[in-house]
C-alpha cells in the first residue's frame, strides 16, 4: 500500500470486519485501502486544512472520524467518501486521538489541550461531556480506548499517566496509573477487566476490576534455551516474537477468547504461560502445500 504523496502516514486503523484500512497522512489527506488487493478504494479524502493525526472507524464500518493537527474533527461517509456536515470544533489545540464507542453512539477525542471531549456520532454535536472533564490530564492526551461495554474509557497522556473514566459520571474509575514513556497502543481486555498500555518497549497491564493494581510490566522475555520459545499475543490479536516484532495476525474467529499475554510454543501449539493451557494450533496458519 503506497500513497500518492511522500509525506508521512501518522495513523492507521482497521475496519471492524478487517477488510479495509484507513490511513491518516501528514499531507492533510486520508486514504481507504482494500486489505486483500492492497489497492486504494476510491479517491483520496481531502477536507482537513492541517495534517491528519488520527482516524477511527464506526462499528458498522459506514463512517470514519478523523482528527487533525488543527483543532477540528471530520466525519466521513465511507460509501460516498465525502465529509458529513461541518467540521467538529471544541478543542483548542491539535487532536491527537479519536475513538468510537462500541455501541456506535458516541465519539471521544483527546487533544493537546489536555481534554477529552464527547460527541454525538449521529449529529456531530457535543454531548454532556463536551467540556473538559474534572481531574483531567495535565498534558496532551495521546491515546483513547473504550471498554467493550462502553462503560469505561482509558486515556493515556504525555503527563505520564493512564487514567480510566466512568463514561456515565465522568469520574475517575481508578487512581491514575504511571506510564513514564509515551503510550503508542492502549486497549481493554475483552471482558473489560484489564487495561494494557505499550510504549514500544514496555507493556503494562492493570487490573481494573481489582482496583487498578499493576499486574505486569516489561517486554516479552526471551528464553535462553530457545529464543523463539516465549512469544506474546497482544490486545490486537497479533502474535509477537520474543523481540516484540509482529509475526502474524490471528483472526478473531480463531483467537482465544479473553486470552492475551505471554505464551509458550511447544511444537505447533501455543500455550498460555499461566495457567499452562493449550490455546491455539498454529499449524492452521501454515500452508502445507499440495
Amino acid at each position: 500500500m503506497t500513497t500518492d504523496q511522500d509525506d508521512s502516514v501518522w495513523h492507521v486503523a482497521w475496519s471492524h470486519d478487517s477488510q479495509m484500512i484507513v490511513s491518516a497522512c501528514q499531507d492533510e489527506t486520508i486514504h481507504i485501502w482494500d486489505v486483500l488487493s492492497n489497492e486504494r478504494i476510491g479517491k483520496v479524502l481531502r477536507g482537513h486544512a492541517n495534517p491528519v493525526k488520527c482516524v477511527a472507524w464506526s462499528p458498522n464500518g459506514k463512517t470514519i472520524v478523523s482528527g487533525s493537527w488543527g483543532d477540528s474533527l471530520l466525519l466521513w461517509d465511507v460509501s460516498t467518501q465525502a465529509p458529513i456536515g461541518e467540521p467538529l470544533h471544541g478543542h483548542t489545540s491539535s487532536v491527537y486521538s479519536v475513538a468510537w464507542s462500541p455501541d456506535g453512539k458516541t465519539i471521544v477525542s483527546g487533544s493537546r489541550d489536555r481534554s477529552l471531549r464527547f460527541w454525538d456520532a449521529s449529529t456531530g454535536e457535543p454531548i454532556r461531556f463536551g467540556q473538559r472533564w474534572p481531574d483531567s490530564h495535565t498534558h496532551s492526551v495521546y491515546r483513547i480506548a473504550f471498554s467493550s461495554d462502553t462503560q469505561y474509557i482509558a486515556s493515556a497522556s504525555a503527563d505520564g499517566t493512564v487514567r480510566v473514566w466512568d463514561v456515565k459520571t465522568g469520574a475517575l474509575a481508578q487512581r491514575p496509573a504511571n506510564q513514564p514513556l509515551q503510550v503508542s497502543s492502549l486497549g481493554f481486555s475483552v471482558d473489560g477487566n484489564y487495561v494494557i498500555a505499550e510504549d514500544g518497549e514496555v507493556q503494562t497491564i492493570w487490573d481494573i476490576a481489582g482496583g487498578g493494581h499493576e499486574l505486569a510490566v516489561g517486554p516479552p522475555v526471551r528464553s535462553a534455551e530457545d529464543p523463539m520459545s516465549v512469544l506474546t499475543i497482544d490486545m490486537g490479536g497479533w502474535l509477537l516474537d520474543a523481540g516484540g516484532k509482529r509475526m502474524f495476525w490471528i483472526p478473531v474467529v480463531l483467537r482465544p477468547v479473553k486470552k492475551w499475554g505471554r505464551v509458550l510454543v511447544k511444537g505447533n501449539i501455543l500455550t498460555m504461560e499461566t495457567p499452562t493451557v493449550p490455546i491455539i494450533d498454529i499449524s492452521a496458519f501454515v500452508s502445507k502445500g499440495s
